[in-house]
């Protein structure tokens, strides 16, 4: 709270919001806060592990189905089908937010956009794919 207070008082209107790994998570839960959600307009997870929810006590498809702004999920080969088009998480984030939309990145693994070694053939090309396509999604919701 003393977060979005302070973003206001700075002149901050809207806001988005990036996830990476359980970051997700917390991006998740932020979107589906009301007092939250007021502020961030959207956000992005690459390489998402809103699977963490289990771990206290939640069901991710239900935590998904809460959110009330637009996500961008961007799952990597190692990550859960659940986040593809057509996977269970996805289709409970899209009840509510239609423009949400999932990028498939079936050669990268978990943790490649901030730890990936762009030293490796095609990494760098994938690195910039995620980084423009939030980018990208965040300007189509006026960001």
């Amino acid at each position: 709270q003393s977060m979005i207070e302070h973003l206001k008082s700075v002149g901050i209107e809207k806001a988005v919001m990036i996830g990476f790994c359980w970051g997700g998570w917390v991006l998740a839960h932020t979107l589906s806060d009301s007092e939250m959600s007021g502020l961030f307009v959207c956000g992005a997870v690459p390489h998402p592990s809103i699977q963490l929810e289990q771990a206290y006590g939640g069901k991710p498809v239900e935590l998904l189905s809460r959110v009330t702004r637009p996500m961008l999920l961007m799952p990597a080969q190692n990550d859960s089908d659940s986040y593809r088009e057509g996977g269970e998480w996805f289709e409970a984030l899209l009840m509510n937010n239609p423009s949400s939309a999932t990028i498939d990145f079936p050669t990268m693994t978990h943790g490649w956009v901030p730890r990936g070694d762009v030293s490796i053939p095609g990494m760098e090309a994938e690195v910039e794919r995620a980084l423009s396509s939030m980018l990208a999604f965040f300007k189509a919701h006026d960001i």
